[in-house]
Order: C-alpha cells, then sequence, then structure tokens
C-alpha cells in the first residue's frame, strides 16, 4: 500500500531535504530538519471520500448549467436518443426532466435538445417564415360580436365614472387645503395686527 508522507518543517531548500532524508536513512542517530508521518488508513479513506463528494458536487454544478427542453414530449425523444427509458414506473414530467439532466451531466453532453428536433427545426423555420408575415383572422359569430361590444361598453362606462369620482376627490382636497391655508393666513395676519 502507498504511504503518503507529512513533512513538517521549512522547505526552502529542497537539496537539504533529500540530503537529510538520505542521511537519515544511513546515520540514524544524525538530526533531520523534517519529521515525517504516514497517514493512517482513516485518513485515507476520508479523504477518498471528501474526493467522492468533490466530484458529485462538481456533478450536480454542471447538471445546473445544462439546458433541457421543458416539453415532456422533447424530453422523452432525448431520452430515446440517448438509449435510456422514457419512463420509469411512477415518474412524473419534472423527474423525467432532471433525470435527464443528471444522464446528461454524467455523460458530459451539454446539449439537452433532442438532436433529430434540431434538423427538423431548422427546415420548418425556413420553410414557414415567408407563411408568418401576413395576418389571419378568423370571423367570430354574431353572438361573440355582441357580447364584445357590450362587454366595452359596459367597461368604458365604469372606467368614466371611477374618473369623475377620483377628480372630484382630488378637486375636494385642493379646496380644502387652499381653505386651510386661507384661514392659517388670516389668523398669521390678525395675530401681527
Amino acid at each position: 500500500m502507498d504511504l503518503k508522507r507529512i513533512h513538517y518543517g521549512s522547505l526552502e531548500n529542497q537539496d537539504n531535504l533529500t540530503n537529510s532524508n538520505s542521511n537519515s536513512n544511513s546515520n540514524s542517530n544524525s538530526n533531520s530538519l523534517t519529521t515525517t508521518l504516514a497517514f493512517s488508513i482513516q485518513a485515507l479513506e476520508n479523504q477518498e471520500r471528501q474526493q467522492r463528494l468533490l466530484e458529485q458536487l462538481e456533478q450536480q454544478k454542471r447538471a445546473r448549467q445544462i439546458i433541457v427542453p421543458t416539453n415532456d414530449e422533447l424530453v422523452r425523444v432525448r431520452l430515446r436518443e440517448l438509449g435510456e427509458p422514457i419512463c420509469l414506473f411512477g415518474e412524473q414530467a419534472a423527474e423525467r426532466r432532471n433525470r435527464l439532466r443528471e444522464i446528461l451531466a454524467q455523460r458530459n453532453i451539454y446539449e439537452g435538445m433532442p438532436t433529430s428536433l434540431n434538423l427538423s427545426t431548422n427546415k420548418s423555420k425556413n420553410s414557414d417564415s415567408n407563411s408568418h408575415d401576413e395576418l389571419f383572422y378568423t370571423e367570430g359569430s354574431q353572438i361573440l360580436r355582441a357580447a364584445r361590444l357590450w362587454l366595452a361598453g359596459y367597461s368604458l362606462h365604469r372606467a368614466n365614472e371611477r374618473i369623475q369620482v377620483s377628480k372630484r376627490a382630488r378637486d375636494n382636497y385642493n379646496n380644502n387645503l387652499n381653505n386651510n391655508e386661507n384661514d392659517n393666513n388670516n389668523e398669521i395676519d390678525e395675530n401681527n395686527s
């Protein structure tokens, strides 16, 4: 088993350290600058466990940065492309999406969208770009038109009433402020005379 060693002391002069280590092996009575201790088995296990935890945290960080589709059908298509089961027992859409994210992080794949979808969307964007330029309206029924006209009239009437009430309240407030200022000015004038 390979034992790692801890070195105590100054490491300024590396040549002196190697010389002192070779001298300490040949002369057990000589004074050495460093003392070495071997790691215990428990310390090595703790180091390995900590390394695994750091790798796991790094993988979770990568997983959070991977963009995966929110559409459940696209998630299923991407899982199928990766050769993974598209649905596990009792798995909901959000869990399936998280599983896709974890699989992509494990395989160091940073593209979450299905590759077959990327090819088809590029073709459809080029062909559909001309058709999206023109406006398209559908005729509504007369009942729908009448309901919309009634709702617009009702809403405009109520909005007009609210504005009138607000204006009256503002005018009353301003009049009260002016009256109070005039009363205060009159009292000051009477006190000064």
